[in-house]
């Protein structure tokens, strides 16, 4: 079952983190006519670990009597290093029921690889709204930019409605009156 569903949705305040730093996650979600303690959570990612009320690690594949209960923030860290982003989702278990839900997925990124991201993600944004405005200039070899058509294949489709329409009603109108 997905979180959609059953009401299971993780947040984070800041997606970027350093291996080994201890970070808290949000989750959301409605329990209907159930308490916390009636569930508990474990990670999916065997890279990432819940750390527990008393600062021990619970990893991924920890039975679920070893599982913290659900709370409405998790405190989390990555083991090891990593390279650009890595996936966050969690398994809740109803251990009254055994029915067993994942939240939704988030990814982790990696500080540097982060703000790279971004950098590269503003600049690229950058220069793409430059050749959207150069298009709109006129080209001094007469021939239109790719950019022009979009403004142009409008017009293109509306000028032989609109004689279409009108020569229609022409003949109608005529066929009326006769």
């Amino acid at each position: 079952m997905n979180a959609e569903g059953n009401h299971f949705d993780i947040s984070l305040v800041f997606p970027a983190v350093e291996a080994s730093e201890v970070f808290e996650v949000s989750l959301k979600y409605s329990l209907q006519g159930y308490k916390e303690q009636d569930f508990k959570i474990r990670n999916t990612n065997p890279q990432v670990c819940i750390v527990d009320e008393l600062d021990q690690c619970v990893p991924s594949f920890a039975t679920w009597n070893l599982t913290p209960s659900l709370s409405n923030v998790i405190r989390v860290k990555v083991t090891g290093n990593f390279v650009g982003a890595i996936p966050l989702s969690f398994e809740v278990q109803n251990i009254k029921t055994g029915e067993t839900y994942l939240t939704s997925e988030r990814l982790l990124w990696k500080k540097g690889y982060y703000s790279n991201y971004i950098k590269h993600l503003n600049e690229r944004v950058m220069a793409e709204s430059a050749m959207l405005v150069e298009s709109t200039e006129s080209h001094p070899d007469g021939l239109y930019s790719k950019y022009d058509f979009f403004v142009l294949a409008p017009l293109l489709f509306c000028v032989p409605l609109v004689l279409g329409l009108l020569t229609y009603k022409m003949i109608k109108s005529r066929n009326e009156s006769n």
